[in-house]
């Protein structure tokens, strides 16, 4: 077995589906391929269809956690019954067209310190939403923050003329979809079981990064993200937002990613508030 998906399903079982069946039908390449389905304890039958849907499957296997252990641990528990050499984590809202693994496994075997290996994450509209990101900085967050460099629209501007350049190095990929070694996965326990959600991807990547191992970015492959619809059953709350940047706060720390690593959760601090005051403001005035 050379390539074991893992995908982590909580309340998600069509969207969840869809994207199995991606990998399942969608790829173009011949690699041996496994997927691993860990349910968080859904409460929506997910249990019951996902396994009568793929129950003559001897390719894919489906875990029931008997109770939402988390994004990281959830993936931790996928990994340990994973097959492969190669480990892909994949987000229940992605979906893949013409996907073809056998690219990024030439990219292990030209590259040898790859830790992370993501590719080209793409909104369904086909515009990029990611290529990856830079460490935490003063710099680069106030990017972030006070030039709303990761928003929708500011990405337009910043890819409006973007060109295919093959393997890209950057800092950190995003957890959405990124495949590495299942050896080193293991040599640094996986994702750290204490982050629940958010920001689990930053804290693997600079773990492999603190290992002498760099992460890339392959945007000649491409992968669909429908973004925030793995917790589609969950608004997207201000209290989920503060948890997402106190974990950010805590990866950096515990990364030693920043100086002042204070200073840059600060900043996120404010943007948010100011973020919620604005959307409050505009909803008082819509009424």
């Amino acid at each position: 077995m050379s390539i074991s998906i893992v995908i982590v399903n909580y309340n998600t079982k069509e969207i969840t589906s869809r994207c199995v069946d991606s990998f399942l039908y969608n790829r173009v390449d011949d690699n041996d391929v496994e997927i691993i389905i860990v349910d968080n304890a859904s409460t929506d039958g997910s249990s019951i269809y996902l396994q009568e849907k793929y129950s003559q499957r001897e390719n894919i296997r489906i875990i029931l956690n008997e109770k939402n252990l988390g994004f990281g641990l959830a993936n931790n528990i996928g990994v340990k019954v994973a097959k492969g050499n190669y480990i892909a984590f994949a987000n229940s809202d992605t979906y893949v067209e013409s996907f073809n693994f056998k690219n990024l496994i030439t990219c292990f075997e030209e590259q040898k310190n790859i830790g992370a290996l993501s590719c080209k994450i793409l909104y369904p509209n086909g515009s990029i939403q990611t290529l990856g990101f830079n460490f935490p900085s003063l710099w680069n967050d106030f990017k972030l923050n006070a030039l709303f460099w990761n928003y929708k629209f500011m990405k337009k501007i910043r890819y409006r003329k973007y060109k295919n350049k093959g393997l890209i190095e950057r800092d950190w990929v995003s957890g959405c979809f990124f495949i590495c070694k299942k050896e080193l996965f293991k040599e640094v326990n996986g994702f750290d079981s204490s982050i629940f959600m958010y920001a689990e991807d930053l804290d693997i990547c600079a773990r492999f990064f603190s290992l002498g191992c760099r992460n890339f970015v392959y945007d000649k492959e491409q992968i669909y993200h429908l973004h925030g619809q793995s917790s589609i059953n969950s608004k997207v709350s201000f209290k989920k937002m503060l948890k997402s940047k106190k974990n950010y706060y805590y990866v950096m720390r515990k990364n030693k990613l920043v100086i002042w690593p204070g200073v840059i959760y600060l900043m996120h601090l404010i943007h948010l508030i100011g973020l919620f005051l604005f959307k409050r403001f505009r909803q008082i005035l819509l009424k």
